[in-house]
């Protein structure tokens, strides 16, 4: 499945590339309107946490905080991966029809990568040839680690519009024949045509900062080079002696010096070829602003739980012992809605006995309720008002102004009082008559006198 994208709007013409590594992490703001001499707005850092395996609240929580210090918002965005996360399998794809060729991937696949088809992610890029089969890598990363990595970016409060290897793009499209790709500290090999890419794998671990100083990996890798330049096409046949090193400037004129010397021997010329730090930024974001369809795309379509775990019974051979457990619990549910139904009639002729009785009944409570209040022989309001009353002072200190009384429950009252201590004396005496609860003041303005406002709930049959 190779990854597509939709073309963005240009009303969302903003996003980030942020390239990920154990314990690093860069982010380049990206807008549609960037030429190419213009400044990309980046942020990098260290992660104390692992992106890859740490703890993903920890690890999305850190990122968030770098892009914010660097004045970068989350959002939509291309992420890249290590290259040695990534399996790769190249095998010749004769011409199929769509669903017969994703068969063959995943059979290829699960010939070739030490994984069960359900623990793997598949992405794929075909090369088409002319005069020969077409060749298609396979490429394959672990379940688990893609799992591990959308939680971080969730954590993140990002939206990947893509999971790509940096080094796929690192390169170029224009950039035919056989290149040596620095990523972190490996080296990986990659053969690309004008049709595709023919060969994409991790070639070894370099030293960090000194590049290859080791003699015997310096021939190991020639001679895999020199194999590699012998299996080009015909259309390929002018690269046959000379190899690209894409790496940040020192990098790439220190493996280009480790390697051209034994290179020159064996009749192949070393390039550098300086990479800027925000070149695959840049070919990532024109490629999303263009609509245009990532090499080796890890994104998964969204899906429900409920689909994953019915794609999951069918490859376990569950569908059809699942249909067994269905009919049977149908024939159940056939039967209790037949008892159901036969209970139903008996209930409704019940009913039919008794519905006028019924009907008397709730006409009798509905005058009941109708004229309740007119027999009540208490005086709740009286009650209430003499409750306040009696907890006002008779010297007069305290005096009400407004008393309001709502649904006979909520009361608000406000009044003066000489001095806060006559207010304090008063509102402990209020709050100690039976039936006053929630005694709030609402406003209390001045010294001597004290203006004040206070409300309560007011319940006749004690405190709640």
């Amino acid at each position: 499945m190779t990854g597509s994208m939709t073309p963005m709007r240009r009303k969302n013409s903003r996003l980030l590339v942020i390239e990920l590594r154990p314990g690093w992490v860069r982010a380049t703001e990206c807008h549609a309107g960037n030429t190419t001499d213009a400044p990309l707005r980046s942020v990098m850092g260290e992660l104390s946490c692992d992106p890859f395996g740490g703890d993903p609240e920890t690890a999305g929580a850190e990122i968030r905080l770098l892009l914010e210090q660097g004045g970068l918002r989350p959002g939509a965005a291309i992420v890249t991966v290590p290259m040695a996360w990534t399996m790769t399998h190249a095998f010749e794809a004769p011409e199929l029809s769509a669903e017969d060729f994703a068969s063959l991937l995943e059979l290829e696949a699960e010939k070739a990568f030490p994984y069960p088809p359900e623990d793997m992610v598949l992405s794929q890029t075909r090369c088409t040839r002319a005069d020969a089969p077409d060749i298609a890598i396979a490429a394959a990363m672990p379940t688990a680690k893609l799992d591990a990595l959308e939680a971080v970016l969730r954590a993140a409060h990002i939206a990947p519009l893509a999971i790509v290897p940096a080094c796929v793009h690192a390169h170029g499209e224009a950039a035919n024949g056989v290149s040596l790709i620095a990523e972190g500290h490996d080296l990986v090999l990659c053969i690309a045509s004008d049709g595709g890419l023919l060969a994409l794998r991790v070639l070894c671990k370099m030293e960090p900062g000194a590049g290859i100083e080791d003699e015997a990996l310096r021939a190991d890798i020639l001679r895999e080079l020199r194999v590699a330049l012998r299996t080009l096409p015909e259309e390929l046949a002018e690269a046959r002696t000379t190899v690209a090193v894409h790496a940040p400037l020192e990098l790439a004129a220190r493996l280009a010096e480790q390697l051209g010397p034994q290179a020159g021997r064996m009749g192949i010329s070393v390039k550098a070829v300086p990479s800027p730090p925000d070149e695959i930024a840049r070919r990532l974001s024109a490629a999303a602003f263009e609509g245009q369809a990532l090499t080796v795309n890890f994104l998964r379509p969204r899906i429900t739980r409920w689909q994953r775990h019915l794609a999951s019974m069918r490859r376990k051979g569950f569908v059809v012992r699942a249909a067994i457990v269905g009919a049977s619990l149908l024939a159940i549910a056939v039967l209790v809605f037949a008892a159901h139904t036969w209970r139903a009639r008996y209930l409704d002729a019940k009913w039919l006995a008794m519905r006028d009785g019924v009907a008397s009944v709730e006409s009798y409570e509905k005058d009941i309720r109708a004229w309740r209040p007119w027999n009540d022989a208490s005086a709740p309001s009286l009650d209430l008002l003499k409750s306040i009353t009696e907890a006002f002072p008779v010297s007069g200190e305290v005096t009400a102004s407004t008393l309001h009384i709502k649904d006979q429950t909520t009361v608000t009252c406000t009044g003066t009082a000489t001095s806060a201590s006559s207010f304090s004396r008063f509102q402990e005496a209020l709050g100690a008559r039976p039936g006053v609860s929630n005694l709030k003041v609402q406003q209390m303005r001045g010294d001597s006198p004290v203006q004040f406002s206070l409300s309560f709930t007011w319940n006749p049959r004690g405190k709640t």
